[in-house]
């Protein structure tokens, strides 16, 4: 069934209210006990082939910790390797199996070779990229001694296949989730409202700002070897928009449930559409994904430490593969590759006039250096939504060459991308106070503003709502 299904959409609230007063009357290991029952129900709800892909990952992982805690240097390294080896494995098998046949499909074809290699119809099970980085930060921590092998498998099973955060994120760190788990959880009055309202902003911006948004969307890629570049760049920007409004709703969404079970997840966004750079983009955009990057990858590698050449093939190095992470297409690759070049072209920058690095923006320069990184990430934005290099190499054509000419722009395609990205922001500027589960202590005319703006979004989510069921992006990476 999928996640945004009408269905589904239905039975959530009262199967949330459900799971909330039996876990308020629970005690904190029965507590853990009923998370990891209806995690279970929630996957196979969805997806049933997860259920058993995330018990004999949690198994797998859970196994390999112990004996890693229990073995000497070069036992410790072999069950790493073997814990990653497993995990990479399923990953492989169940996301990018069919892509890796295809590639070979194509590669036997333009050898004049004749193909006998079977084309796989399934797609990647849900979410499985975010399940397995779990496991993996796990297993690296443990490696690095950050944290030492859990030996209670309920809580492990728990920080495995924790329901809220799975389908979209955010990517879970052992000290995010385990310390948690381990103590009882207090929920405060704070914590509830807090908690709803965060729910509450996410699924306004995925249900009606991102799936408003998809349309739009949809019309302009689907037909983009035809469309004006005026078009194009509607097309392109507001994708972007929906990428983010689609993306932080779900976390909203996902870090709101948490806080009502007692559980504070960490922060994913961070006004990245504000980026005045691709770097600063990357330290505002799914926090978590990149930070694991560096401290998994990055820093491995060799991080910035080995002079600018080492520095800059490591950023190539980590961006290509994450943007394989993102998807079984070649598209994804290339986008990749893309923000990393985009990346090295900023550092090298900055070598050459290094006050560019530590010169505050105020005004002018901020806003301009906030447009140029928004047009600036217009090309990756293709990438990443094209279905094949054809469809991209059309969308991107018809923008390099001004398809149409200067008399095809449209002041309705910039204020069309105006208007939903005001929207964005002023969601994310209402939910600030939500961020963290605290009193407000703002003064009344912001207290009331905020209501009545509030309101204001209330009413647009009821009228301008329509039965379109599109699912959240980030599910299937």
């Amino acid at each position: 069934m999928d996640i945004n299904s009408s269905p589904f959409t239905m039975s959530l609230p009262v199967g949330l209210l459900g799971v909330l007063l039996l876990y308020y009357a629970l005690r904190p290991r029965a507590q853990l006990l009923l998370l990891i029952v209806v995690s279970l129900v929630f996957y196979a709800w969805l997806d049933g082939w997860f259920v058993l892909l995330a018990v004999a990952i949690a198994a797998g992982t859970f196994v390999t910790g112990l004996f890693i805690g229990a073995s000497d240097e070069a036992g410790r390294r072999r069950w790493l390797i073997a814990g990653v080896l497993f995990n990479v494995g399923v990953l492989v098998i169940f996301k990018y199996l069919g892509l890796l046949v295809a590639s070979g499909d194509w590669l036997l074809r333009l050898l004049r070779t004749e193909s006998t290699l079977p084309l796989l119809q399934w797609g990647p099970r849900l979410a499985i990229s975010f399940m397995v980085f779990n496991a993996l930060s796990y297993l690296f921590d443990l490696w690095s001694r950050r944290s030492e092998p859990i030996r209670d498998s309920v809580t492990f099973v728990l920080f495995i296949c924790y329901f809220p955060h799975l389908v979209a994120g955010p990517i879970l760190r052992t000290k995010d989730l385990l310390p948690q788990l381990g103590r009882p959880r207090v929920v405060t009055g704070d914590m509830v409202i807090s908690g709803l309202l965060l729910m509450g902003f996410g699924l306004y911006k995925k249900l009606v700002l991102a799936d408003q948004m998809l349309p739009h969307v949809e019309r302009v890629f689907e037909h983009a070897d035809v469309m004006s570049w005026s078009a194009l760049l509607r097309g392109a920007w507001l994708f972007a928009l929906q990428l983010y409004a689609d993306f932080s709703g779900y976390t909203d969404i996902a870090r709101g449930c948490s806080r009502l079970l007692g559980i504070e997840l960490p922060e994913n966004f961070r006004w990245p559409l504000l980026a005045t750079s691709v770097r600063d983009f990357w330290r505002r955009w799914h926090i978590t994904l990149s930070t694991w990057w560096r401290d998994y990858l990055y820093i491995p590698l060799g991080g910035s430490r080995r002079g600018g050449w080492i520095t800059c093939r490591n950023v190539m190095i980590t961006m290509t593969i994450a943007g394989l992470w993102h998807g079984a297409e070649w598209t994804f690759v290339l986008w990749g590759a893309l923000h990393g070049l985009l990346l090295v072209v900023g550092r090298l920058w900055r070598s050459w006039r290094p006050a560019a690095e530590t010169k505050e923006l105020r005004g002018a320069a901020w806003a301009g250096a906030v447009l140029g990184t928004f047009v600036l990430l217009t090309p990756t934005w293709v990438l990443f939504r094209a279905r094949s290099f054809g469809v991209a190499a059309d969308y991107l054509r018809g923008l390099c060459t001004l398809r149409g000419g200067l008399s095809a722009f449209a002041v309705s395609d910039l204020a069309l991308v105006v208007a939903f990205g005001g929207l964005v922001l002023l969601t994310d500027w209402l939910k600030r106070p939500d961020e963290l589960a605290a009193s407000h202590t703002s003064s009344k005319w912001r207290i009331y503003g905020r209501g009545i703006l509030m309101g204001m979004l209330a009413v647009h989510f009821i009228l301008t709502r329509e039965d379109r069921e599109a699912a959240f992006i980030y599910a299937r990476f």
